[in-house]
Parts: structure tokens; sequence; C-alpha cells
């Protein structure tokens, strides 16, 4: 899934106001906010049998140059996730990753523009507080 910032003028001048490590940190927390709901999604949809699977799946936010994503998953411990959510030879899928995200497409759009809008105010806050302090 791919959310792009587009139509909003000022959100995108205010956030090219800010410096790289402020645009990085806004991206980074925006991210995490909008993996939130699929979390969820996915540990309330997932088959139980000792409950390891469950308690693995994470999220894991990176956000380099001009590429921001996050991957949603679980640990390498549980590695068996994948043969759970795709099926075996011998196993029937009992997908639980891909439907947290299908539902949940309102809700990360939603998390990830309140971040955005949050994080960008903080941060222009600060820039200004910064700039009324330097003055004097």
């Amino acid at each position: 899934m791919t959310v792009q910032i587009t139509g909003l003028p000022e959100l995108r001048r205010d956030f090219s106001n800010l410096t790289a490590k402020m645009q990085r940190g806004v991206l980074r927390d925006a991210l995490r906010s909008a993996a939130r709901p699929v979390v969820a999604a996915a540990k309330s949809k997932v088959p139980v049998r000792t409950g390891a699977l469950k308690k693995g799946i994470s999220q894991r936010v990176s956000v380099r140059g001009s590429k921001a994503e996050a991957i949603i998953g679980f640990n390498r411990k549980q590695f068996y996730g994948r043969f759970v959510e795709l099926g075996t030879s011998h196993a029937s899928a009992k997908p639980f990753l891909r439907p947290a995200l299908d539902e949940s497409q309102r809700k990360i759009e939603q998390a990830f523009a309140e971040a955005i809008n949050r994080g960008i105010e903080r941060k222009t806050a600060a820039l200004s507080a910064a700039g009324d302090d330097g003055g004097e």
C-alpha cells in the first residue's frame, strides 16, 4: 500500500520547511500510527494454538532518503506464520495479515493523516520557538 501526500499545499509547504531530520521523525511517527490498526486487526484474526504467533506479530518502520515503509509481520521465531497465512501442500491457508490490511485501509489513512498533521504542527512550533529565542 502506498500513501502519497497530495493536495493540501500548506501541508506540503510546512513539511518542506522542516529539516530533513524532522521530516524523517514525522514520517516515522506517522507510519507507526498507521501500522497500529493493522497489527491489532492481525492479532485479532490470527489462529491461536499456543499464542506465540499472535505475540510475535509486530511492526518495523524505516525511513531512508525518500523511501519510508512500515513492515508488519511476525518475528523470525514465528517463521511458520507464512505457512499459516499462505498454506502449504498439507494445510490450507488461514490468512490473517492480508485481511487485516484490507479491513484497516480507512483507519490507516486516517491515522497517517492525523499523525502527519500533528507532527508537522509540533515541529513547526518547535522551529518557531527556536527562532524566537534566537533573536533575543
